[in-house]
């Protein structure tokens, strides 16, 4: 039996408006920015990495660029799932989200393995929380159909399932989009 092939998208391309500055660019006390942080501790993994925003590449990353600016996630990624070919799966993740590691990527991985080949997103009772979103290339052309620019209806143009909330510890799903956020993670995880 063939190995799947698992492709990597970066969300790192939006306006950050929240923040009040480009959130891939922000700096760790490390002297790293938050993109080249994530770019980093996912390097591991094989495959196709892609960065899809209006930045360069980092080592191991190309960079995709967004062809329709300002129009939001789910357009940049429908136009880039469209030049993707023999990938079976694209592990789709935001550089605001900077707890995802690499053991909740084998985890999923070999989750989403045991089971049917599907697209996938996290739920989160009441709201979904779309990253890390899983889409399968079975369901690349029905969401290179679609037209919204919302996630979740690209999830729903993919058909996608949801992970139970179980699988991931809240604290991993830290999305990061405010100045007090970023604070609170640097103090919390870099010590400053």
């Amino acid at each position: 039996m063939r190995k799947p092939v698992w492709a990597f998208a970066l969300l790192a391309g939006g306006n950050s408006s929240r923040m009040g500055k480009d959130k891939a660019t922000l700096v760790l006390p490390n002297n790293e920015t938050l993109l080249r942080y994530i770019c980093r501790r996912l390097s591991v993994f094989g495959g196709k990495k892609t960065i899809l925003g209006a930045r360069g590449a980092e080592d191991g990353w190309s960079s995709y660029p967004d062809s329709s600016p300002d129009k939001g996630p789910a357009i940049a990624l429908r136009n880039f799932v469209k030049q993707l070919d023999r990938v079976d799966f694209l592990i789709v993740l935001t550089v605001d989200m900077p707890l995802i590691d690499i053991a909740l990527i084998r985890n999923l991985q070999n989750w989403i393995l045991s089971r049917q080949k599907s697209s996938w997103c996290v739920n989160l009772g009441e709201r979904m929380c779309a990253f890390p979103l899983v889409l399968s290339s079975d369901n690349f052309d029905s969401i290179c159909r679609g037209k919204s620019a919302k996630i979740s209806d690209l999830v729903k143009d993919a058909d996608g399932l949801y992970f139970p909330s179980s699988m991931f510890p809240q604290e991993k799903l830290l999305n990061i989009n405010h100045p007090h956020q970023w604070e609170q993670f640097c103090s919390d995880y870099f010590f400053v």
